[in-house]
């Protein structure tokens, strides 16, 4: 009856005899410590998986939110875009080589937002405040004549 082992003592296929050798051999204590184990490793894997969920949450929030900025600043550059247009408008009278260039700017401008807008990094949005301020002094050029 000591013969029996933790993984003989399953109460749900014991009979008598393996039974009483169980509860003599301590083979039941045995084996509920197995399943304590058991237990307690699938528990920290949980809780491990949960702390892993709830960081994976908290960077996709950053991320949605960084995003989020990048789109209200698109928003606003659209605005200024409008005024450039604007200013070139009443500027338009002259044909001069200043006036083309601002034209040229402002289209290379709208290229880059846009791409910025399909791919919001933040060297994309580097790039359009570059070409931001670049058409920005050409319309000022423009507007001073």
């Amino acid at each position: 009856m000591s013969a029996c082992s933790a993984q003989q003592c399953d109460p749900t296929t014991a009979n008598l005899f393996s039974g009483i050798g169980c509860s003599v051999g301590n083979g039941y204590q045995q084996r509920n410590q197995q399943l304590q184990t058991a237990r307690d490793a699938w528990h920290e894997r949980a809780q491990a998986t949960a702390n892993e969920s709830a960081a994976l949450n908290q960077s996709l929030a950053e991320t949605q939110k960084s995003v989020a900025q990048t789109r209200t600043e698109l928003q606003a550059m659209n605005s200024r875009i409008g005024g450039y247009r604007k200013r070139l408008a009443k500027a338009s009278s002259s044909k001069s080589s200043a006036y083309l260039a601002a034209q040229k700017s402002l289209a290379n401008l709208e290229q880059i937002k846009n791409q910025a807008a399909a791919n919001p990094t933040a060297e994309q949005l580097a790039r359009v405040k570059a070409a931001e301020q670049e058409t920005q002094d050409a319309v000022d050029l423009v507007a001073t004549r």
